[in-house]
């Protein structure tokens, strides 16, 4: 019997397996934006964005906590 393997906490893969249809959508968006619109969605999600261009889809990308922190993506946003 073959275990499936869930993806980790703070990965790409686990936004759009375990979300809701707002999260879900701004992951597609994500993916297909060309690179001006990304950098807007940069400033909005980036968590989302880095986790999305860390090529694995199922660990957390570098440099962000493994659970999703939007007071700290709103102090980044800020900050932009």
């Amino acid at each position: 019997m073959t275990e499936k393997t869930l993806p980790a906490e703070g990965s790409f893969g686990k936004y759009l397996h375990y979300s809701g249809d707002f999260v879900y959508t701004v992951a597609l968006a994500i993916q297909r934006a060309d690179p001006h619109n990304r950098e807007r969605l940069r400033r909005a999600f980036p968590q989302m964005v880095a986790a999305f261009e860390h090529h694995c889809w199922d660990e957390p990308p570098p440099g962000f906590q493994p659970r999703y922190n939007a007071a700290a993506d709103q102090e980044v946003a800020l900050c932009a």
